[in-house]
């Protein structure tokens, strides 16, 4: 991928993410680094990571944590998406 194209890819990723801004709480906002916190967890006694985008050197990182806690919100998704998922934090090459 170019650089443009890593950028935009980065852009619609964190465009996803904006929508929920007022929800979550933002931990880091920069040219090539996008997190959220999803906030204060009583049963694990501290801020809980929610997801983030990340530009890497020849790829995307999409981290969404949700899916780990509630595995229905794979169902569905494509053959070609899973197969990119990597690992716990689905550093996935996009």
């Amino acid at each position: 991928m170019s650089t443009n194209e890593l950028q935009e890819t980065f852009s619609e990723l964190k465009d996803t993410f904006k929508a929920y801004e007022k929800v979550l709480k933002i931990i880091s906002d920069k040219s090539e680094t996008y997190n959220l916190n999803a906030g204060y967890s009583k049963k694990y006694k501290r801020n809980m990571y929610f997801g983030g985008v990340e530009i890497k050197k020849n790829y995307v990182s999409f981290y969404l944590m949700p899916v780990y806690v509630n595995p229905k919100l794979l169902e569905g998704i494509s053959p070609e998406l899973k197969k990119r998922m990597l690992g716990k934090s689905s550093g996935n090459p996009l």
